[in-house]
């Protein structure tokens, strides 16, 4: 299989547990960081493209120009049938580049969630898998492209959707809790989402299932297979 292209936003959310799912089955990767300058080649010489989270704004184009050439690898890739997988950040460039649109939420989300299986959902096999304790960590959501399943949703915002080849995920099924512990500490979103951050750490170490998080990427690795 051809490598995985991964886009890292932020030095804070690396590929993490996602990494070692794509690692086990053998599937190289190649991770470009534009936000340090990287260029990013064409997703369709690759098997999938990944674009993962970090505090930029998808509507801050005109702070973080780059961020357009990742709706445009995001619009290339979909265009072509390419699996795409969104997380966080990478959820709402998928919203904003294929006719949704990402905004700054009314309050932001912090904390330990089991995002709720939609109608739409119940008939994705991936609904499932991320319906289990996660982290979600955010300011910002969005509103889906026009005919976009929604597959599964907090009881404030989408949590994930389809769009075409791509999966848009808005937790972070991918982090580890010393990453977490970081954001903690550095991050205003909890509070103003009205959360302890020790205790949402303390709540990810008690019931957040690294498993999960691999099934989770192995159910879509396996996607990819079946796209090869």
């Amino acid at each position: 299989m051809e490598p995985i292209l991964v886009i890292e936003n932020d030095a804070r959310d690396p590929v993490g547990i996602l990494g070692d799912a794509i690692a086990a089955r053998g599937i190289a990767t190649e991770i470009v960081r534009p936000h340090s300058g990287d260029t990013i080649p064409d997703p369709t010489e690759f098997a999938a493209l990944v674009v993962l989270g970090g505090s930029q704004g998808a509507y801050e184009a005109d702070i973080h120009p780059y961020l357009d050439d990742e709706m445009g690898a995001i619009r290339t890739a979909v265009a072509a049938g390419l699996p795409v997988l969104g997380i966080c950040l990478g959820s709402q460039l998928i919203a904003h580049a294929l006719g949704g649109r990402a905004y700054l939420a009314p309050t932001p989300e912090a904390g330990v969630i089991a995002p709720t299986i939609t109608l739409a959902g119940k008939h994705d096999p991936m609904a499932e898998l991320i319906a289990k304790p996660v982290l979600t960590f955010h300011q910002d959501t969005f509103d889906v492209p026009a005919n976009a399943p929604v597959i599964a949703r907090s009881d404030r915002y989408v949590q994930a959707f389809r769009c075409g080849s791509a999966l848009a995920i808005q937790p972070h099924p991918e982090v580890r809790i010393d990453d977490v512990e970081h954001w903690v500490e550095t991050s205003t979103i909890p509070t103003r989402a009205g959360a302890d951050g020790q205790e949402l750490v303390a709540t990810m170490r008690r019931t957040v299932e690294e498993n999960d998080a691999i099934a989770l990427f192995d159910a879509w690795l396996d996607e990819i297979d079946r796209t090869d």
